[in-house]
């Protein structure tokens, strides 16, 4: 900007901002002053639109002036922005008046024009609005005193046009005053926008020593008030249908991973869809559609895409993992067997598919090659109980123990979990073997299981939730054991129960076999047609004089596989104003005779569902009986009217409703320790010729490091944890034989080696000269505002 005619175009823009009331002189103070404004509006189609201006006088502009002075990079240090204007100048270049003029203002304004603001995907957005650093720097001065810089203010004024079909409702006021400083915040919102104003006013350049705890504790208080945030909710939903068509091809990836975070499973799949036209040798995308349709339960066409994936990509150890998670939900048990093995082919030593391979075998009976996988499981995971567990089963199963209970019992431990117990009873259930002991170890896992179900509803809904799965999974186990006795009308009451606390196509398939022998053929039809809607996998148990045309013609009993109907008569008068299209999520909990014990809406600013929750609360739901004694339940519900104008109530626990729920009440389910199935830590074998550290044998010592990249998986889950990783440094101070001890997954734990690959370490040494030593290192994904990428 050294032009005579940059020049004068500085001069003109200086005076239209001063004329916009930006720079005026009320504004400058001699002491010196910040004062910050941005009026900015988000568009319908979300884009977020305005400017930003940031005008700095006497001795506080001179760190703006150094950034901005004219011929500089324009690049600020991150410590004159707060994170919102972070983010937002590195997309724009600013423009910049008066950075030489001492005698005026620094003024830089920054032009916003951001097209993926809010996606119209999106229900809810969290906004953090700190434009500068309200809160100082303090140092401590040789008598004692602490700096603070000349007094001077520091001002934000913000504006934010709400869009239609959003709320935000935030207002506050705060002042604070002391021998020091004045601080004063106020946000509220009027006629459509939301107003912050936020002032510093420092009184003084230096603070007394003897009160530094209460100048740490201003600070705190201003950055805990300046960052705080506004949430932005979305009232009703987008019509995505021309939206979709309009996103470019090369952010259809990235949209439908964020579609995907939302719940908007559909949406993602057809954005995932043209990605993967697009780009049909992108892996990730057809891993990404695999995930979309999973959450769909489209599950055939999900397998498809994970193949698809594979041939894209045939050594992505999470291809076959998602591809391995849909067989099994499938009840294709002997395919997963394949799969889990070419995965270990393809990776060797890869934990998930060793600890996961005697499982898949257990299911179809293979008990032989059952044990030789456990051992090896084993060994690798020598500290694991259900891997013990799975070497006496599948002996056992084999008929190769002469005291079966005493070599169980060995395995399980003094104190086992009701899991533990119940993968016992089941898999000696399976193979047809000590059916007493396996009864045993059913009323063991029970009995824990009911001393425990109080504190699980206490603890919330989430917790409440996982427990019914996991009474669900046991009475199954029980009541196939039962039926294996020949106690078929005990077996039923059980298997009835576990249906209604939370169906699966496995367990289908159990009652469906159950009602047959029963003598209920037409019942027994209506079970195995959803046992292998659910599952397709279950054709192959449905017995031979059934033909698949014959299951066909009978109607499913679930809508979709997530969600089984429930009768209601809800009044036309609450139905009426219904839209269309629009699903509306309850919790509900039912008590023991089937009456409603408490309902509420998932979505806070859904006013359909307020308008319905009046006649939801007269329902009755299914009493649900074991051996007389009836028990309480609790489901997510699911309300939408039809394009015909019908309602359709269907309630459900699965983990797709699970999803749904937690984005619409994230403090009811709070984020997992981790978004994938976690594996415990993995004993690794190191190589011939290298060192442990100590004993006269020095650690490496890293030189250059390369941080690890975020997964969009993982960013999509706002997912963050620490993989650990087993690592030998060679002479050379080159890290080899990477292996992942404890796993994160969602695409992390290959980030985490990629990275670990291009580090330089200066090597360690013993005697002296450079040896070859074993590590572990951990590797840290914290999320912040925006992940890397």
């Amino acid at each position: 900007m050294n032009s005579g005619n940059n020049k004068l175009r500085l001069r003109i823009l200086c005076g239209i901002l001063c004329a916009a009331a930006v720079c005026s002189a009320q504004e400058t103070t001699a002491e010196g002053s910040i004062i910050a404004k941005l009026n900015v509006a988000i568009t319908s189609g979300g884009a977020l639109q305005g400017t930003l201006a940031i005008t700095a006088s006497g001795a506080r502009s001179l760190p703006y002036r150094e950034a901005f002075r004219e011929g500089a990079a324009q690049n600020a240090s991150q410590t004159l922005f707060g994170r919102f204007t972070q983010a937002r100048q590195l997309q724009t270049t600013p423009v910049i008046a008066d950075a030489n003029n001492l005698d005026r203002p620094i003024q830089i304004q920054f032009p916003i024009n951001e097209d993926d603001f809010v996606l119209p995907v999106q229900r809810r957005e969290s906004l953090r609005l700190d434009l500068v650093p309200l809160v100082l720097a303090s140092t401590v001065q040789p008598d004692g005193n602490l700096s603070v810089g000349p007094p001077g203010t520091l001002r934000e004024e913000i504006t934010l046009e709400i869009p239609a079909n959003f709320t935000l409702e935030y207002e506050s006021h705060l002042t604070q005053e002391k021998a020091f400083a004045r601080y004063q915040s106020d946000a509220k919102t009027d006629s459509g926008k939301l107003i912050v104003v936020r002032e510093l006013r420092l009184k003084q350049e230096t603070v007394s020593g003897s009160d530094k705890a209460e100048l740490e504790s201003f600070w705190k208080m201003i950055r805990e008030e300046q960052q705080r945030a506004f949430i932005l909710r979305r009232t009703s939903r987008a019509d995505l249908t021309a939206w979709i068509q309009s996103v470019p091809a090369d952010r259809a990836r990235r949209y439908g991973i964020r579609a995907y975070s939302e719940g908007e499973y559909d949406a993602a799949r057809q954005l995932l869809e043209r990605a993967t036209r697009a780009n049909p040798k992108d892996a990730d995308a057809w891993n990404n559609l695999g995930q979309a349709l999973s959450a769909l339960e489209r599950l055939e066409e999900a397998q498809k895409v994970y193949e698809k994936q594979i041939a894209v990509n045939p050594k992505n150890q999470f291809a076959y993992n998602n591809l391995i998670a849909v067989q099994e939900r499938e009840g294709y048990w002997d395919m997963a067997v394949e799969g889990l093995r070419k995965e270990m082919e393809v990776r060797p030593g890869n934990s998930d598919a060793i600890s996961n391979l005697p499982r898949a075998l257990f299911h179809v009976g293979r008990w032989a090659e059952a044990e030789e996988a456990a051992v090896r499981a084993l060994e690798a995971q020598p500290n694991n109980a259900r891997q013990r567990l799975n070497v006496v089963i599948a002996r056992a199963c084999q008929g190769k123990l002469s005291d079966v209970r005493q070599e169980i019992d060995t395995a399980l431990g003094a104190s086992p979990t009701a899991s533990l117990l119940n993968d016992a009873a089941y898999y000696l259930t399976e193979c047809d073997r000590q059916n007493d002991l396996a009864e045993s170890y059913m009323r063991k896992a029970l009995d824990q299981t009911e001393s425990t179900g109080a504190s699980a509803k206490s603890r919330g809904i989430f917790a409440a939730i996982t427990f019914q799965n996991s009474l669900s999974n046991y009475l199954d186990t029980y009541g196939w054991l039962l039926f294996k006795k020949g106690e078929v009308e005990r077996s039923l009451n059980l298997l009835n129960a576990a249906v209604s606390l939370a169906p699966s196509g496995a367990l289908y398939a159990h009652l469906a076999q159950t009602e047959l022998k029963a003598g209920h053929i037409e019942q027994a039809a209506l079970d195995w047609r959803e046992a292998v809607f659910l599952q397709p996998g279950q054709f192959a148990l449905v017995p031979s004089g059934v033909t698949a045309q014959q299951l066909e013609s009978i109607p499913p009993i679930s809508f979709d596989r997530t969600w089984f109907p429930l009768k209601a008569d809800l009044p036309d008068d609450v139905t009426g104003g219904l839209p269309a299209g629009q699903p509306s999520y309850f919790l509900v909990t039912a008590n023991a005779d089937g009456s409603m014990q408490s309902v509420r809406e998932l979505d806070t600013e859904d006013q359909a569902a307020k308008r319905t929750l009046p006649a939801l609360r007269a329902m009755k739901f299914p009493v649900i009986q074991v051996d007389a004694s009836p028990l309480p339940s609790v489901y997510i519900v699911r309300l939408v009217k039809g394009p015909d104008g019908k309602v359709a109530l269907g309630r459900s626990v699965s983990r797709e409703a699970v999803a749904i729920a937690a984005n619409l009440m994230p403090s009811e389910f709070p984020a997992p320790d981790s978004a994938a199935p976690r594996t415990p830590a993995v004993s690794v074998q190191p190589s011939p010729g290298t060192y442990k550290i100590g004993n006269g044998v020095s650690a490496p010592r890293l030189l250059f490091k390369v941080e690890p990249q975020y997964s969009e998986e993982a960013i999509s889950a706002k997912f963050q944890g620490t993989v650990l990783l087993y690592v030998e440094v060679d002479e050379q101070g080159l890290p080899r034989n990477i292996r992942v001890i404890r796993p994160l997954g969602l695409g992390l734990d290959e980030k985490a080696i990629e990275a670990v690959e291009k580090w330089k370490f200066s090597p360690g040494k013993k005697d002296g000269k450079p040896v070859a030593v074993q590590a572990q290192i951990e590797v840290n994904f914290r999320l912040l505002d925006k992940p890397p990428n």
